[in-house]
């Protein structure tokens, strides 16, 4: 494993996309990177918030963590060269906030907001805010 000091940043390409219930996305490690990063030497990580409104009008949200998920670097990735990763959902209806952290264990971590609906076993991805950091 390589030291965080020598370790690239990645960035997400595109956007995350859902398939049924499996969240997919993609990052890159930055092509002015001079070393290579090693399968399992960096983490994503997921955690999955339910959101339930307490009144009426929605303004008063209450989040209650429901998932934490973390997927290891598949495998070697030089300069300018992508991974892909996935996470199976079991979520029930409702609405949940997704935050995505890419490379988490880095002081360079990337982190994103999905928001996504779940209505009758279908998953849609209703809004993605890029990079919070």
């Amino acid at each position: 494993m390589e030291d965080s000091s020598t370790m690239g940043k990645f960035k997400m390409v595109g956007s995350p996309q859902m398939s049924m219930n499996r969240l997919t996305w993609s990052a890159v490690l930055d092509p002015g990177t001079f070393e290579m990063a090693e399968a399992l030497s960096t983490t994503d990580t997921l955690e999955v918030y339910k959101l339930t409104a307490k009144d009426f009008a929605q303004t008063q949200i209450e989040s209650q963590h429901v998932l934490g998920v973390e997927r290891w670097l598949p495998h070697d990735v030089l300069p300018g060269d992508t991974y892909e990763c996935d996470a199976d959902l079991a979520l029930h209806d409702g609405y949940y906030q997704l935050v995505l952290t890419i490379d988490a264990h880095s002081p360079e971590a990337e982190m994103y907001q999905l928001r996504l609906s779940v209505r009758d076993g279908a998953f849609e991805l209703a809004e993605y805010v890029e990079s919070l950091t």
